[in-house]
């Protein structure tokens, strides 16, 4: 026969169980969300409509259209060059910036992702 002692042991070994198993079926069946990563937003740089002013001045002075189509795609060229580079620099120091990991994902995934998320704007 079972004393009280022995009783009280089992209802709260029962009770013990049922919570443990209560818990391991709500974290299992409960969705995992990461937290939301915030992109930062990316300050590109101006178009000055003066910075091909020189570019043309000297262009007109060629003396075909082809030299002067060259010489004025060569210039588009090195602006697109320098602002490419400028973007670039902005986005690596914002991803470098970056130092936020958790348990969902390491501080390369979250960077990773910045970065793409960046370069495809």
């Amino acid at each position: 026969m079972e004393t009280k002692l022995e009783k009280r042991y089992i209802i709260e070994i029962s009770y013990s169980l049922r919570t443990l198993v209560f818990s391991l079926l709500l974290s299992v069946f409960s969705p995992l969300y990461a937290p939301p990563v915030v992109v930062p937003n990316l300050n590109t740089p101006v178009f000055n409509a003066t910075s091909m002013d020189q570019t043309f001045n000297v262009a007109n002075g060629m003396q075909t259209v082809g030299n002067w189509d060259s010489f004025v795609f060569q210039g588009v060229s090195i602006l697109q060059t320098q602002w490419e580079a400028q973007v670039q620099a902005q986005i690596t120091m914002m991803v470098n910036s970056i130092t936020t990991s958790d348990h969902y994902a390491s501080v390369q995934e979250y960077q990773t992702y910045v970065y793409n998320s960046l370069q495809s704007k």
